[in-house]
């Protein structure tokens, strides 16, 4: 759920426009020159074939792909009728090769704000880290209302026009199909380490998988009333900010109840981290590094092994030693595997708008997982998450997931996996947990006072709570891994 909102790639965008082997090889060639301009590399546009009205497409693919629908109200302008001066479509091609740094996406909003005026852009102010990636950069919730600016935008992939059939989990619209993301724990004749197994299964099929009745539900119960305490109360160096569409978020700290050992320290939920987090591709290295090395995993097959390759492990260097601000400093340059990233919770209000799809992060499938522990009773309809089924390894089955089990349920997702949190239509908040397990250098664009000046503290502190049983898991599974 963070704010990030860098370049991410998704190749079900290009699927919509051509499906012929030639044509993905273009996009790829294409991609891998706008990415990644150098003088060896020119920037190739597919065959001539192609009508122009299918290269307007490929750039509005790009757009969603890139996440740069940041940049407009209305993003589906860019390929509507009204935006048909041949000038301004070259423009707009020539500066997607400029898209990784912050004067690229100037001139490429210029550009699309000078077609006669018809869109209004208000940008939130970025700074750019030390591996090119833009980072918000914290303003009072009153300038943010005098100046118009939404420092924690809702960006995320438009839609093409038609809602995805939803499919639910739990609750009196259940199927069949949704049970096949569920692993039930409660009550369960199979061991811990089966029920890991079979989580990780549907984990690394579907991007996500639903730990029904993975804790007591009498220990959440009591749990929502603390988190709207949390929120409302004035908390010492910690500041609550505001989220996309509606929600509110804020790091919690490291104190009884959010501390429990029975909230963080799942031996289920440990296992299968440790045993699925393997992509250290952020470690390391630059943003534009990143972006080429998933056009070449999208033009492989998109698999998740991909990442266990030693060429895309961690990459020697300062960024690896020091992770720029934003990008996660978990562990050391020494260290494979996952630690703990950081907690937050947050608030969805009545009323609340539904997301636009999108991903948490853009280094790739298998860096970073979210464990969702729902505070509030999950409905269809008060604001739990829908997810893409495999689209954290580019696949779309046409329909979305809405995971609304039961108190006591812990939901775990892939952060590159595309998903959105659903309207609020009920009359109550609605809380949730959030907690992150991570590699080195993965960019979220968060830093140690994002959220108050103390966050820092209350971090580290969790993290020396969680890191050794999770550290555990991950030396098990080395050690299994050599024999």
């Amino acid at each position: 759920m963070g704010a990030c909102r860098n370049a991410t790639l998704d190749c079900s965008c290009f699927c919509k426009i051509w499906s012929s082997p030639a044509a993905e090889t273009a996009i790829a060639r294409f991609l891998s020159a706008i990415l990644l301009p150098s003088p060896s590399t020119k920037a190739k546009l597919p065959s001539s074939s192609y009508t122009r009205r299918q290269y307007l497409r490929l750039v509005r693919a790009c757009f969603c792909s890139l996440s740069v629908t940041l940049l407009t109200h209305d993003p589906a302008m860019l390929h509507s009728a009204r935006v048909t001066n041949r000038g301004l479509t070259t423009e707009i091609l020539a500066n997607l090769r400029g898209m990784g740094s912050a004067r690229g996406l100037h001139h490429l909003r210029n550009a699309v704000c000078r077609d006669r005026g018809v869109l209004s852009v208000k940008m939130a102010r970025f700074a750019v880290n030390e591996a090119g990636f833009d980072i918000p950069v914290p303003i009072t919730p009153e300038e943010a209302e005098r100046s118009g600016q939404k420092p924690y935008g809702d960006g995320g992939v438009e839609d093409d026009g038609t809602r995805k059939p939803k499919v639910y989990t739990h609750g009196p619209c259940a199927c069949r199909l949704g049970a096949q993301f569920v692993v039930s724990c409660e009550n369960s004749q199979r061991s811990p380490s089966e029920l890991a197994s079979d989580a990780l299964s549907i984990l690394r099929l579907s991007g996500f998988v639903v730990l029904e009745n993975l804790i007591p539900a009498q220990n959440v119960r009591p749990l929502e009333q603390e988190a709207a305490r949390f929120l409302d109360e004035r908390q010492d160096g910690i500041v609550p900010q505001p989220l996309r569409a509606g929600r509110t978020e804020g790091h919690l700290p490291y104190a009884s109840p959010w501390a429990s050992s029975w909230l963080l320290k799942n031996s289920i939920v440990l296992e299968v981290a440790a045993r699925y987090l393997d992509n250290h591709l952020a470690a390391g290295r630059t943003q534009d590094e990143q972006q080429l090395a998933l056009v070449q995993w999208l033009t492989e097959g998109a698999h998740l092994d991909w990442f266990r390759r030693p060429e895309v492990g961690p990459k020697p260097g300062p960024l690896l030693d020091s992770p720029p601000s934003g990008c996660s400093d978990v562990g050391t340059a020494h260290d494979r595997g996952p630690f703990f990233g950081r907690i937050s919770l947050i608030k969805t209000p009545p009323g609340s708008p539904g997301q636009k799809r999108h991903r948490d992060i853009s280094h790739g499938p298998g860096a970073q997982l979210t464990i969702q522990t729902p505070l509030t009773p999950l409905l269809a309809n008060n604001g739990p998450l829908a997810y893409i089924p495999g689209s954290h390894c580019a696949n779309t089955p046409g329909y979305e997931v809405v995971a609304n089990p039961p108190l006591g349920s812990v939901v775990v997702y892939d952060s590159f996996s595309e998903h959105r949190g659903i309207e609020n239509h009920g009359s109550r908040d609605r809380y949730a947990i959030y907690y992150y397990l991570e590699t080195r250098g993965v960019f979220s664009g968060y830093t140690d006072t994002h959220f108050g000046a103390e966050v820092g503290n209350h971090m580290r502190a969790f993290r020396a709570q969680v890191d050794p049983d999770l550290r555990r898991w991950v030396d098990r599974r080395k050690l299994e891994s050599s024999q």
